[in-house]
């Protein structure tokens, strides 16, 4: 190609070898970290956000469910915040109490912007005046991810026993 040979015809004879470096001389400074490069995503974050998930669907909201997920969140069921909100919505109408505990978390983060965590889940709901509570449980992958300050559940797929 010629950019390439008249490239190196263009260049100053003369040494050949590049320079050792300068014993002397002091260390190069270590890069700036961006401002824009955000920490990485605390295990904290993932139990926290697990709690917030538990008192919500024990409180029977829809609404605080939704808002803890992304909104092209995907679940076992589908993809969507607003998938997500209807979904639970429907779930509480027909029963009249519930609840979900997420146990044996192990955590890990995968980039400095995503939390993946692996568990088991139980969920118990009772459905109209029955004084029995119908119980499921399984296993249950999550994915955390960092929004602004705060953090969301992009991912949250389960597998029932």
């Amino acid at each position: 190609s010629r950019a390439v040979a008249s490239s190196a015809a263009s260049k100053p004879a003369g040494r050949t070898q590049p320079r050792p470096p300068d014993r002397h001389a002091a260390p190069p400074a270590p890069a700036p970290v961006p401002a824009s490069v955000a920490p990485s995503v605390p295990v904290t974050a993932g139990t926290r956000l697990i709690a917030r998930l538990e008192q919500a669907y024990r409180q029977g909201s829809a609404d605080a469910i939704a808002a803890l997920f992304t909104k092209s969140a995907r679940t076992s069921d589908g993809a969507g915040r607003s998938l997500i909100r209807t979904q639970y919505a429907r779930l509480f109408r027909d029963v009249t109490a519930q609840r979900l505990v997420i146990t044996n978390m192990s955590w890990q983060t995968t980039t400095r912007s995503r939390l993946k965590g692996s568990g088991r889940f139980r969920v118990s709901t009772k459905a109209g005046d029955s004084t029995e509570w119908r119980t499921s449980d399984g296993r249950i992958d999550i994915e955390i991810v960092r929004v602004g300050t705060d953090f969301r559940i992009s991912s949250m797929l389960y597998r029932l026993n």
